[in-house]
């Protein structure tokens, strides 16, 4: 899975929604940052993709020094490739459930497609830091889990804000994706939770495609700690 998602992750496949994750955090931040120093911790980061795209951006707009970006991941072979490849950034190995940070750090959390730690993030993020979340939207990949569920529903989007947040802000990136080979098809399907769903007879169909059509469609939120 991990050298599905990096590989799939690589080609660009998924570049529209860090652009515009990393014009939301620069957009955010960047009035503050020159004054304060901006901490941005990526919870369940995997082999920091995100945080490298955000890392490049920052540095070409000369911004680099006054951000400090942190990645967390419990997979040590992920956060070994991902200290290779992004030298800005510093990564360590750790659970989103025990988060290895001292109280009141953190301007701002990313959780991107990871699992979510509401009490956790509270306590490390300072008084007005910012929880910036990823979510499928209700037609993410639609196309491929047509191929995958005889009756394929729209995902359902979380309603409930996380406790001890409010939404400040959501944005919703929709986009066409077009996989061409049957390399990319099998990265995507891989890395994604429809793959340990699918028996064997749909995995061999599905994999053995060389050209699939679907949508990208995720929901980026900006919430903000309570009461600040």
């Amino acid at each position: 899975m991990i050298k599905s998602r990096r590989s799939f992750l690589e080609k660009g496949h998924y570049d529209t929604l860090s652009e515009e994750l990393n014009k939301t955090i620069i957009g955010t931040f960047c009035d503050t940052a020159e004054d304060d120093g901006i901490q941005i911790l990526d919870v369940g980061c995997g082999e920091g993709f995100y945080l490298w795209k955000l890392s490049n951006d920052v540095e070409s707009q000369g911004l680099l020094d006054a951000f400090g970006l942190w990645g967390l991941d419990i997979s040590r072979p992920a956060v070994r490739h991902a200290s290779r490849r992004d030298k800005f950034s510093q990564f360590a190995v750790g659970s989103t459930y025990r988060l290895p940070i001292l109280p009141g750090c953190i301007d701002a959390i990313l959780c991107i497609f990871a699992p979510s730690n509401s009490d956790g993030f509270l306590q490390v993020l300072k008084p007005y830091g910012r929880l910036i979340t990823l979510r499928p939207g209700p037609r993410h990949l639609a196309a491929l889990k047509a191929m995958i569920y005889d009756s394929p529903m729209d995902h359902q989007v979380e309603a409930a804000i996380p406790t001890g947040f409010t939404c400040s802000d959501q944005i919703r990136i929709s986009y066409g994706l077009h996989l061409r080979n049957s390399e990319d098809i099998d990265n995507l399907v891989v890395m994604t939770p429809y793959y340990w769903h699918m028996d064997k007879r749909t995995q061999d169909r599905v994999l053995s495609m060389s050209n699939l059509e679907t949508e990208v469609d995720v929901i980026l939120t900006i919430y903000q700690k309570a009461g600040t």
